[in-house]
């Protein structure tokens, strides 16, 4: 699962939006997924995001494990 990260005042901000969410990596793959003027918006954003990404994690796992049903259900029949 990928993590988030909310930093105030980076040198590459566009004028006006303080606060940036960047995925959480090192070296120069790091890039600011989404600026934001207020650092609650950064972090409900971070938190949402995250969120989104363990739904789709778990729908994930629900899925194979009903297609793995179905076919064990092929094979018995």
């Amino acid at each position: 699962m990928r993590t988030l990260k909310v930093i105030k005042d980076d040198k590459h901000a566009p004028a006006g939006f303080a606060f940036s969410v960047y995925e959480n990596r090192l070296g120069p793959k790091a890039s600011a997924l989404a600026w934001f003027k207020t650092e609650s918006d950064a972090r409900l954003f971070s938190s949402a995001e995250q969120e989104i990404q363990e739904l789709k994690r778990k729908l994930g796992d629900v899925k194979r494990s009903a297609s793995s049903a179905y076919y064990r259900g092929l094979l018995v029949h």
